[in-house]
């Protein structure tokens, strides 16, 4: 394995604007200057990973003059309330808007720098909304556009926005006609559209036979280019179970061919020595996730252990700085799925004074303690977890996580459970425009494991306590905001 080489820029030498994204927009439109909008979160170890990756590197920091770029993290004053306007909420998220404020596309992580500084340079050239050129697609019975536009349908983030880019249109023919039409002389961006058509296919009602066969036969060509899958690394490495799954039939020989091929792929990304320390340590959790396609519970090759950890031992022992934590996090998570609980537990207890956001890390203690069948060790984690999280949606999450935890391994203690949701509710109310994006999201997520609890109605009076909470949020909110849907859903009866 290859330690990655030190950077020779940071992301401090970018002049990010963390004033508010309306007053972004004033000035862009004064200027005629696109605005850049990295969202993102300080524990957040994909944030971290994007910043050493591709805000670190010279060909961002040199594009990235020509925008103004504004970095907003989820625990800033109304981020919450600024990720619901724009429909953004995963972490990180990277959205380019005109000089007008209609947004543009949005730009995927897992791809090289080389390949991003085209996506940038190509959204410069044109500045179009990725709607727009769909339309202007779909409209010319041809097919043609130029290489910039096809770049930025190839290099647009489908999945991150839900599909929203294909609003009125059936995405899975779209995207495949998008696919076939694409040049020959562009096999990069034909190949990632290629598995746009897949993911999308995926996430769509009912396969077809033929649309499995054809999904697999054109992924096993990508699979065969090292080049393609450089391009296509977030499905690579990070989605191999859901994909080999979703097209194929267990025990069938097209879902033999689809691992061969995947196996062999990750064999060979492995021997390019232009890695990322987290990639590297994800090509062996993609491995096992291959493996355990049909059974989550097989047993692993000793060899394959073997390389969990020691890919462990090397990220402990080379890897520092800010690449620290997305590695150490990447090596936590392939121990544990590979079912080596104490050596998860043991190596993620050592990083705890080396890594920022410590809280995070608890948070996979718990899981690998629970997976360990330590329930008390599991809870405990969680409380301290809590405890040492910082910023008002980060603090909810992590108070959300416990009360779950709660729920699922120590049901019965029923006065935790209420005063720990209630206090957490209570808190969140203290925050500005609390009842947005993520916090509805978690609200949501705590609501089905709470009514989840009371099935019997053992515990209706504790709901109304947790409920209690939140209405008293609602009223508190200011005369001139909307009461948003949450308020009359909660623990409602």
């Amino acid at each position: 394995m290859q330690t990655p080489r030190n950077n020779l820029h940071r992301d401090t030498d970018i002049a990010w604007q963390k004033y508010g994204l309306d007053q972004a927009f004033s000035e862009a439109f004064a200027s005629n200057l696109p605005v850049f909008l990295f969202w993102g979160a300080e524990w957040c170890p994909d944030s971290t990973q994007v910043q050493v990756a591709i805000f670190d590197r010279p060909e961002f920091i040199s594009r990235i003059q020509r925008f103004i770029a504004v970095h907003i993290d989820g625990d800033d004053e109304q981020a919450q309330w600024l990720g619901e306007r724009l429909g953004i909420s995963n972490y990180p998220t990277m959205t380019i808007f005109d000089p007008n404020g209609r947004e543009v596309t949005r730009l995927p992580c897992e791809i090289g720098i080389q390949q991003y500084a085209h996506a940038l340079d190509s959204t410069l050239a044109i500045m179009t909304p990725v709607p727009a050129l769909l339309r202007e697609f779909v409209s010319d019975s041809k097919g043609q556009l130029d290489e910039d536009k096809w770049r930025m349908l190839a290099y647009y983030n489908w999945e991150q926005d839900g599909l929203r880019a294909c609003s009125g249109l059936d995405p899975v023919p779209v995207i495949t006609a998008l696919a076939e039409a694409c040049p020959d002389n562009m096999p990069i961006e034909r190949s990632r559209l290629l598995v746009a058509r897949v993911r999308a296919m995926l996430g769509s009602d009912g396969l077809s036979e033929s649309d499995r066969q054809s999904g697999t036969e054109q992924l096993i060509k990508v699979l065969a280019e090292p080049d393609l899958c450089m391009a296509n690394l977030d499905m690579i490495i990070n989605h191999p179970t859901p994909t080999t799954a979703g097209l194929t039939r267990a025990g069938s020989p097209l879902r033999r061919s689809l691992a061969s091929a995947w196996l062999k792929s990750l064999d060979a990304l492995e021997g390019t020595g232009t890695l990322s320390a987290t990639q590297q340590v994800h090509i062996t959790r993609a491995r096992i996730r291959l493996l355990r396609t049909d059974d989550a519970l097989a047993t692993l090759p000793s060899a394959l252990l073997e390389q969990a950890l020691a890919k462990a031992d090397w990220v402990n022992a080379n890897i520092l700085g800010r690449e620290r934590a997305p590695a150490v996090n990447a090596a936590a998570n392939t121990l544990t799925e590979a079912g080596l609980f104490a050596e998860a537990t043991s190596f993620l207890l050592g990083q705890l004074t080396t890594v920022t956001s410590a809280f995070y890390f608890m948070h996979k203690l718990s899981i690998t303690a629970r997976k360990a069948g330590q329930t008390r060790q599991s809870l405990a984690w969680l409380e301290r977890a809590h405890a040492e999280a910082m910023g008002p949606a980060t603090r909810f999450q992590w108070g959300v996580n416990r009360v779950i935890g709660l729920v699922d391994m120590a049901p019965d203690e029923a006065d935790v459970i209420e005063q720990t949701a209630a206090s957490l509710i209570s808190e969140l109310g203290k925050s500005m425009n609390p009842l947005h994006n993520r916090n509805v999201t978690r609200l949501q997520q705590l609501d089905s494991k709470l009514r989840q609890w009371n099935e019997s109605n053992i515990h209706a009076q504790s709901l109304q306590h947790i409920r209690a909470a939140l209405v008293d949020v609602c009223a508190s909110l200011r005369e001139n905001q909307a009461v948003p849907l949450i308020c009359q859903e909660f623990l409602a009866a």
